[in-house]
């Protein structure tokens, strides 16, 4: 068989052409994300192929998108850092001046380490005072680090704020108590603003061009892209699945598939109903994948089984590195809003 070509755009907006030596079937997408990598030098690990509005899985066959053929083209996303390995959870020492308050002896509410059970415990490895309402947040420098880290990166907060009074605390306190450098309050920075976007349920990734987008009307499902159309396409799509406008109105956009505003429906007309305690939604769905899932009886924590997640069903935090994040199965937490975005899987 003849070679045939896949094209790439790139995110600085170049075109690549791939060239394909092997019939369709037997091509998969990691052969394809190799060929990419030779192009662009960005290895596997860190791009995210976008074709029709949806991701390619490297797991699969290009035989598995059947729209997926010659002469296509392939939209190339990087999967930049999230931030998690880029900031240093090594101990920090503890800085002085009058500006600060010590604990007087209370263990850090991270690692629990209390001055009689560690001898490096002195001066250097003091915790501080964190400024809030109540002055009742205590955390040594490297561990309000990690506390940080996992409200932006791990439970997707626009803010990070005091586990207990709820203080937002900005980012010259993150790195003035935290001992933080310029490059780490910028991923921090960066993170934060990524999770604005992603949790605003008006904004959106238009699938044709991978631009940010804001709808007019906040019913409307049918959305025109308006930087497709300065490329010279009419780009139509359905803001809840992503795929090609094909129907008629603005409600309907006419993929079988679709069924995200029946969910979404369901999820705003669900009871209220009390979980170990707390008041929140008896719906929920999914963070990882999106699925529908509603609480019967027992404690807050759940198990997906479509993809396997593990969360907190009253405050969604996802199960991390193997230990929950809001404490043991019937222990109370904040509960998070009602949801109003249907999550896509990650």
């Amino acid at each position: 068989m003849s070679a045939w070509n896949l094209f790439l755009k790139h995110t600085d907006g170049k075109t690549f052409t791939l060239v394909i030596q092997e019939r369709k079937e037997n091509v998969t997408v990691k052969q394809v994300m190799s060929l990419v990598q030779a192009k662009t030098g960005i290895p596997p690990a860190e791009q995210r192929l976008i074709h029709g509005g949806k991701q390619l899985d490297e797991e699969k066959n290009i035989i598995d998108y059947p729209n997926l053929g010659p002469n296509s083209t392939l939209f190339l996303v990087l999967r930049l850092p999230g931030g998690t390995g880029l900031i240093s959870l090594a101990e920090r020492d503890t800085p002085r001046g009058p500006d600060f308050e010590y604990s007087d002896g209370t263990p850090c509410m991270i690692c629990f380490t209390h001055p009689n059970d560690d001898n490096r415990y002195n001066a250097k490895r003091l915790p501080l005072v964190l400024p809030c309402r109540r002055g009742h947040t205590i955390m040594h420098p490297h561990c309000f680090i990690q506390y940080c880290q996992n409200e932006i990166f791990d439970n997707k907060r626009e803010a990070v704020c005091c586990p207990q009074c709820q203080n937002e605390w900005t980012l010259d306190v993150i790195q003035k108590y935290g001992v933080a450098t310029k490059e780490e309050i910028e991923i921090f920075s960066n993170g934060l603003s990524v999770n604005v976007i992603h949790n605003d349920p008006n904004i959106s990734e238009c699938p044709g061009c991978l631009s940010y987008c804001e709808r007019k009307n906040k019913t409307d499902n049918r959305v025109h892209c308006r930087m497709c159309a300065k490329q010279g396409k009419n780009y139509e799509f359905c803001w809840h699945c992503k795929q090609n406008w094909t129907g008629d109105g603005s409600k309907n956009c006419g993929n079988p598939k679709c069924n995200a505003a029946d969910i979404l429906e369901q999820i705003n007309a669900a009871p209220q109903k009390e979980v170990i305690g707390v008041l929140c939604p008896s719906m929920r769905l999914c963070p990882n994948c999106g699925t529908a899932i509603e609480h019967k009886s027992a404690c807050k924590q759940m198990s997906c089984k479509i993809c396997q997640c593990e969360f907190c069903f009253i405050c969604l935090r996802q199960k991390r590195d193997g230990s929950w994040q809001c404490g043991r199965s019937y222990d109370k937490c904040t509960p998070a809003p009602r949801q109003v975005k249907v999550p896509s899987r990650k």
